[in-house]
């Protein structure tokens, strides 16, 4: 719908209270404009990505995370269509509040990225190639935008921008790699990342795992984490390492020092307004 930016749903803060919050997720299902909001009560958003199969992402679900990632970019993680459409079917089975479902692309053309997104029905869709900002004013659903620090013009118009008339954008700080698109496991630069939260809500990623989710999280101040390879063993998605990432990012106390949660909260109604 026009004019879309996310509904009003409640927040219950790390230290508990719930207070009006304008959720920076579209309701499950959004891209079948189905708009009635889902009430995101975690203190952490956390983004599971490079799922591939129906076990992993029910797990992945099960554990508790809110955001599903499929890519559809050349990687060893990639997704066909295909394959998406019983892995999607899966989710959407679930009983509500379920994760929601994003899509990756690395510099595909927008009429391509829209046609995808409706027919898996996807929630926000994720760019994390060489796209200009130019595009984003033609994706039909929210979008997660990667940011990899590397000082580049292209990165400056992004963060320039903030949101579209539609739909909003929400950041997500990777590692800078040369060559690469993600899922390295390389370590992001938490210092300038942090920097960057103060700003703007922001996911993190970048060689999270279970055994530093938790320092990350109190330094950095992110909105959410993002993990992939962090949860992984010989190259495919770990059940068991999915469920310690989840309980580690959840169990981290982000009120500890530095901005609260209720701070956080602020930033993210203004920004978003």
């Amino acid at each position: 719908p026009a004019g879309f930016k996310g509904p009003q749903a409640p927040y219950v803060h790390a230290h508990g209270g719930a207070k009006p919050h304008r959720s920076w997720l579209p309701p499950s299902g959004y891209g079948a404009n189905v708009v009635r909001p889902i009430p995101h009560t975690k203190p952490m958003l956390i983004k599971i990505c490079g799922l591939r199969t129906i076990e992993h992402a029910l797990v992945a679900a099960e554990a508790g995370a809110d955001l599903l990632g499929l890519v559809f970019a050349p990687s060893r993680r990639q997704v066909s269509v295909a394959e998406a459409i019983p892995l999607v079917a899966a989710i959407r089975a679930l009983p509500a509040p379920r994760p929601r479902l994003v899509g990756l692309f690395v510099n595909t053309p927008p009429a391509t990225i829209n046609a995808i997104a409706a027919q898996l029905n996807l929630d926000l869709v994720q760019l994390s190639g060489d796209e200009p900002v130019d595009a984003g004013a033609d994706l039909t659903l929210p979008i997660i935008r990667s940011i990899r620090m590397d000082g580049s013009p292209r990165e400056a118009a992004w963060l320039a921008q903030r949101r579209f008339a539609h739909h909003a954008i929400l950041y997500l700080v990777d590692a800078h790699v040369a060559g690469s698109y993600g899922g390295t496991g390389v370590q992001a630069d938490w210092q300038q990342a942090a920097q960057l939260a103060r700003q703007v809500p922001l996911l993190l990623a970048g060689g999270l795992h279970a055994g530093n989710v938790a320092e990350a999280i109190t330094l950095v101040r992110p909105l959410g984490v993002d993990v992939s390879s962090g949860v992984e063993a010989n190259g495919h998605k770990d059940s068991d390492k999915m469920k310690g990432f989840v309980g580690a990012a959840r169990g981290a106390r982000r009120e500890a020092g530095g901005e609260d949660a209720r701070g956080q909260e602020a930033r993210c109604a203004a920004y978003e307004s």
